[in-house]
């Protein structure tokens, strides 16, 4: 059974819980503005999915574990929740596999929170591996960007690149997207004491940046101007000269087709 028809056996499984939860048990409403707690539904339904899924040898994982990822039905029809709940479900040996792979090219494992886990490239880039039934295996699901504050890149990066889905929203974190299933997506996390590339000087690198092919770049470039963005003046005339700044100091370079 390949990773993807198991993931949407796992999901087929969790579903059918909650649904035979909820017809025994009555959910509380819900108080707008908080974050729903677990329940009863979310007890009974955990209950039923984890034995079925380990009968099944779909799963594994501790009972605890489980509670939070069986909540993720419940969870996801609320704006301002952490869609990440219920995204990391352990499937036997491909988390394994993957990382297996991460650590042979090279990487070294940072920290696993069994649902997920972080590695550093050779070069010491962080990067997360997880498991979403959802999404092809392998795809580049989100490249994240540290910044003093997520709303205003969030605004500055969904006008500008036309990606107005705001896939998680919080004040720590906020993932866009031009569509719900499109890829990647563009995740803006708040960091404490941020510090601000300057490109190009070294004591203060970039590490990345991207390149954004426009149509018209005068009108790009315009437009991101408007937007905050500050112009890098290129200190040698054979520089590429459409280098800009975020509002966070992060730079990328307005291209043209053929760049």
């Amino acid at each position: 059974m390949s990773a993807m028809s198991q993931g949407r056996r796992v999901i087929e499984v969790l579903e059918r819980s909650y649904r035979d939860a909820e017809d025994s048990t009555r959910r509380p409403e819900r108080v707008p503005g908080e974050v729903p707690e677990p329940t009863d539904v979310d007890a009974r339904a955990a209950d039923q999915a984890s034995i079925e899924l380990l009968a099944l040898g779909l799963v594994a994982g501790p009972w605890e574990d489980w509670l939070r990822i069986s909540c993720f039905p419940y969870l996801r029809q609320f704006p301002g929740v952490d869609r990440s709940v219920g995204q990391g479900w352990v499937i036997n040996d491909h988390l394994d596999a993957a990382e297996e792979i991460a650590l042979t090219s090279g990487g070294n494992k940072l920290q696993d929170k069994g649902a997920y886990r972080t590695y550093a490239d050779p070069l010491g880039h962080p990067l997360c591996l997880y498991l979403d039934a959802t999404v092809e295996s392998g795809t580049l699901a989100r490249i994240v960007i540290d910044c003093p504050d997520p709303f205003t890149l969030a605004t500055f990066y969904g006008q500008l690149l036309r990606m107005p889905q705001h896939i998680e929203d919080s004040a720590d974190r906020i993932v866009i997207a031009r569509d719900v299933d499109t890829f990647p997506m563009l995740a803006f996390q708040r960091v404490d004491y941020y510090v601000a590339p300057r490109w190009p000087d070294p004591a203060y690198p970039a590490q990345m940046h991207f390149d954004v092919v426009f149509d018209d770049r005068a009108a790009a470039e315009r437009r991101a101007t408007e937007l905050g963005a500050t112009w890098l003046r290129p200190q040698h005339d054979e520089h590429f000269g459409h280098v800009y700044a975020d509002p966070a100091g992060h730079p990328f370079c307005l291209l043209e087709p053929g760049d």
